[in-house]
């Protein structure tokens, strides 16, 4: 999932309907937090509004719980 730009991949235990669920109410709305759980079991709160632009991808890999740094699209990478 891409969030302005800011890249997350959703822990195997997060729900996709319901986090793009949760984005669309967002969006519909004049904005609002939503919550989702990233690689690691990471607690992320992301405020979505109707100027934000979130993109989901999927694709099976195999995650390392090792390896904990999400790249963005500028190729900065931070550590959450």
């Amino acid at each position: 999932m891409v969030i302005d730009g800011v890249s997350f991949i959703l822990d195997p235990s997060a729900d996709l309907d319901e986090v793009k669920d949760d984005v669309q109410l967002a969006v519909a709305s004049s904005g609002r937090f939503v919550d989702f759980v990233a690689a690691g079991h990471r607690e992320v709160s992301a405020l979505i509004t109707p100027r934000s632009r979130v993109v989901f991808h999927t694709e099976d890999v195999e995650f390392d719980p090792v390896e904990q740094m999400i790249r963005n699209d500028e190729g900065n990478w931070d550590l959450l």
